[in-house]
């Protein structure tokens, strides 16, 4: 009888590990997908992970989260019209040790029609009401691609930098970074504005730290950088 009892505390007790080793070898990547022009998040996403097996989840408020064992992992994301793919996004994630991975997604039109700039006329995000037929959606996204299509290939230059607009009640230094933000259409990659402010990453770091604090930028992460964006947006 003991032997009996001994063994079932045995497989219990083994049980018991596993489940810990599992737990510590485990993490989460969660994030929120964002539609690239106005970069704000984007309902009714889908989002999938290549873990094995597959997960997929429908982001209903453009937030998603997966529990994940440690590994590289490629995420798609994928905002559909009726049957019409108009935005994708897709990044690639190392998942060396346990814990929360932060990993936001911007959402783009399909890669042939990336080279469309800021200010150029973009199609609006259409959401079918609800009993229009699956012909109507799709007809929907079509129209949605031709606005795209119809001006793929039409490049604007960039304004040409001026001297930085002085922000009243703002250091010279913040006031040069809202300035060039909105001479680029009030938002652009942490690195492109390190780049013409001509500093260092660390005093970057720091004015965006007190932009942010001031309420007048926010940052989005993207793969291994940001984009800073104002929130007068």
């Amino acid at each position: 009888m003991w032997r009996k009892t001994a063994f079932i505390v045995l497989l219990f007790l083994g049980g018991m590990v596993i489940l810990g080793a599992g737990e510590e070898n485990a993490a989460t990547i969660q994030g929120t997908a964002y539609y690239w022009f106005d970069l704000e998040p984007l309902p009714k996403t889908v989002v999938e992970i290549d873990t094995t097996p597959s997960q997929t989840m429908v982001a209903t408020d453009g937030t998603y989260e997966f529990e994940v064992p440690l590994g590289s992992y490629t995420i798609k994301a994928m905002y559909y019209s009726g049957n019409v793919l108009l935005y994708y996004a897709e990044e690639n994630v190392d998942v060396l040790e346990p814990g929360t991975y932060q990993l936001d997604l911007i959402l783009f039109p399909l890669p042939e029609e990336n080279s469309i700039e800021d200010n150029e006329i973009v199609p609006q995000i259409e959401t079918p009401a609800e009993g229009l037929g699956a012909g109507i959606a799709i007809l929907i996204g079509v129209f949605s691609l031709a606005a795209v299509l119809a001006y793929y290939g039409v490049r604007r230059r960039p304004p040409k930098l001026t001297e930085p607009v002085r922000v009243v009640g703002l250091p010279a230094d913040l006031s040069a970074v809202i300035s060039i933000l909105r001479q680029h259409g009030g938002r652009m990659e942490q690195r492109e504005l390190r780049r013409l402010l001509k500093c260092s990453e660390a005093k970057l770091s720091l004015m965006l730290a007190d932009l942010e604090s001031r309420g007048l930028v926010r940052k989005i992460k993207r793969g291994r950088g940001n984009i800073v964006v104002l929130t007068e947006l």
